[in-house]
């Protein structure tokens, strides 16, 4: 007669849940950079396999293709960014301490550099892009908002709120494609070197 299998307990399921989560997390990291750096067309799921020192075969595991992990990837950059953007409002006092607590956010989670918005149009799951393209939007109106704070508040100068929104997070999103550890850069030194860059054509006071 079979012996009936004892189901595991809630703890050990537990467990297993979140070495998944943290092993998503490494795959999600890793191929955010190399999209960002190589582009979604020419990266493939064995550049990500490499990078992780891993099969193509345990990928699957994760993710069904390239393409769904793609969408992951805008996924968890924007879950994060709409987080900071939450505790940047909540912290700062002024427009520009908002918008500097939030860029540093963005460096911390290892965001600042989201999948480059060129790449949204290769999500083949037209609700799911059409969801994620709204909250970028929805992100991008925070960002101006906080520069439109800063210049009422007067800790920033007169400027196009719009076109400098679109200036400072487009060059942020273009770190990851020169930005490389293996080679010994510095992330935290490079955003503090960027947002003194920043400041400095805000004409902050």
């Amino acid at each position: 007669m079979a012996r009936t299998r004892k189901p595991a307990s809630p703890a050990w399921d537990k467990a297993k849940s979140e070495l998944m989560r943290m092993k998503l997390e490494a795959i999600l990291t890793e191929a955010d950079m190399l999209f960002a750096r190589k582009g979604f067309a020419s990266t493939s799921l064995e550049d990500v396999a490499s990078r992780l020192n891993i099969t193509k075969t345990a990928l699957y595991h994760y993710v069904k293709n390239k393409n769904e992990l793609l969408q992951l990837c805008y996924q968890r950059s924007l879950d994060r960014t709409e987080e900071y953007y939450a505790e940047a409002d909540e912290t700062g006092k002024t427009g520009l301490e908002k918008l500097t607590r939030y860029l540093r956010l963005d460096a911390e989670g290892g965001v600042i550099s989201m999948t480059p918005l060129s790449e949204l149009e290769a999500i083949k799951n037209q609700r799911a892009r059409k969801e994620l393209t709204e909250r970028i939007n929805a992100c991008e109106v925070k960002f101006q908002e906080f520069i439109e704070e800063g210049i009422t508040d007067g800790s920033i100068g007169k400027c196009d709120p719009a076109m400098t929104t679109r200036f400072i997070l487009g060059a942020s999103r273009s770190i990851l494609q020169w930005y490389d550890p293996d080679r010994g850069d510095d992330l935290e030194d490079i955003v503090e070197h960027f947002i003194d860059f920043c400041m400095q054509g805000l004409n902050c006071n």
